[in-house]
């Protein structure tokens, strides 16, 4: 008989794991976690947080497989098809994680529990907003208990934000490199002098990264309160975090792209009929946005798919992305900040403990406009890999935008270098993509030369 084995990200917690079975994730519940998760359930607590939007749903079913000899209870737990990892959000979904996060620990005291894990990893973001993922992180809390996840809070949740608060939004990336936690001393090291007189950043940040390495500051690095307190806690960090803006950089290229940038606004506006015309007719379950940018596109994707992935990669657009779809409500984009030249690999154990982007990113239909320039010209990408790639991330079909050389944008891009593209032509494009892909059709807006492109895969 077959075995439950947990999944590549789920082997750490005694209290259960998830794993697999017939592509559909289960949750198992071990009996070390028997009288916390009777609490979580019986109290309320559980049933509020789902009211709130705050948890991941989940229905008590039997083991699809063998039970195991340690199994209390099997779970079904409400399905998520794409995950997203904190080294892919811009500043406002990180602000919101930790806001989230505060509000749950706040929630949880009232029924006599805290999360005993504090690790950015046990959200991602559905439905338009962060959810908490992990039903099994609650913990019974007793009065003078100390709050044992408060080390990892500073090292995996407030310092890293804080690096991308003072530092910038490149900064989200060094996360990728330290997914259990960045040590506080490189933290406080690496944050300005201004940070000090931010009171939450001084006290949970420089002041804890100082007792680091000293005697006793295994014992220190817990937060030892009462209820009230530990309740104040949560309300006075989660009160200089709503202060945080977001942090100041030069004036971002990309974000006005639209607006300023675009060839005429009469080729964007027939761009935009066209590319909703054609995704009438390929309506599915998902659909991956390369080079979002600020949403246009993604928002006639959103009408047609059940599921859009926005991928961009300057951090200003994805923070306009997100609170413009949270603005309007529409709860089927998630907003993915990469690098396709440098998207996220597996990290972990294994390599397998977080899943590469590209991945996580497959869907039946791959939209890529005014792309391939800056991944072909700017990054020297060649037409034959690019077209393999695409291949690689779409079940289904891809439209794509040609830019040639011609181009304005494509002009301006080799002003200050050789032109070594003899391969960059529209001729060599098709006959790359026609290797994985079959011409459904292609159409030309007027007043330009640019072409776009709708191939099936073969």
């Amino acid at each position: 008989m077959e075995m439950i084995k947990p999944i590549p990200a789920s082997f750490k917690d005694p209290d259960g794991f998830i794993f697999n079975h017939n592509n559909t994730l289960y949750r198992l519940v071990t009996d070390n976690y028997q009288e916390s998760y009777r609490h979580f359930m019986d109290s309320g607590l559980y049933q509020e947080l789902i009211d709130k939007n705050l948890l991941i749903a989940h229905t008590e079913v039997a083991s699809p497989v063998t039970n195991d000899i340690h199994a209390f209870k099997i779970l079904l737990p409400e399905q998520i098809s794409f995950i997203s990892y904190p080294y892919e959000w811009g500043f406002d979904q990180w602000k919101e994680v930790l806001l989230n996060f505060l509000t749950i620990n706040r929630i949880a005291l009232q029924y006599g529990m805290i999360l005993k894990d504090a690790t950015p990893f046990n959200f991602t973001f559905y439905k338009g907003k962060p959810l908490f993922i992990d039903s099994l992180s609650f913990i019974i809390y007793k009065e003078g208990d100390p709050w044992i996840a408060y080390r990892q809070f500073c090292e995996s949740m407030l310092g890293p934000f804080a690096l991308i608060k003072y530092n910038g939004p490149n900064w989200v990336k060094q996360f990728s490199s330290f997914i259990d936690g960045i040590q506080l001393s490189y933290i406080s090291k690496e944050l300005p002098f201004s940070s000090r007189f931010n009171m939450t950043v001084m006290i949970h940040i420089h002041l804890h990264a100082s007792y680091e390495g000293k005697e006793g500051y295994g014992a220190a690095a817990y937060s030892v309160f009462d209820k009230q307190k530990l309740n104040e806690l949560f309300l006075l960090i989660a009160s200089s975090l709503l202060k945080w803006k977001h942090p100041v950089v030069k004036k971002a290229h990309w974000i006005t792209y639209y607006d300023e940038q675009v060839i005429s606004k009469e080729y964007l506006a027939e761009k935009e009929m066209l590319i909703d015309e054609w995704l009438i007719d390929l309506a599915g379950n998902r659909l991956t946005d390369l080079g979002a940018n600020n949403g246009k596109f993604s928002l006639i994707a959103a009408k047609y798919f059940k599921e859009v992935i926005a991928v961009e990669s300057d951090a200003d657009c994805i923070d306009d992305l997100y609170n413009q779809f949270a603005k309007s409500n529409i709860t089927n984009i998630t907003a993915v900040l990469a690098d396709l030249m440098q998207p996220s690999p597996g990290l972990g154990w294994n390599n397998a403990e977080r899943e590469p982007l590209l991945k996580r990113l497959r869907a039946d239909t791959v939209l890529g406009l005014a792309l391939i320039h800056h991944l072909c010209i700017v990054h020297n990408l060649p037409l034959r890999y690019f077209a393999s790639f695409i291949s690689s991330v779409t079940n289904q079909y891809a439209i794509i935008e040609f830019i040639p050389k011609s181009d304005p944008m494509v002009s301006h891009m080799l002003q200050a270098r050789e032109d070594i593209f003899h391969l960059y032509t529209e001729e060599e494009f098709r006959k790359c993509f026609e290797e994985y892909f079959t011409l459904v059709k292609v159409q030309q807006p007027a007043r330009v030369n640019r072409s776009v492109y709708l191939w099936q895969k073969k």
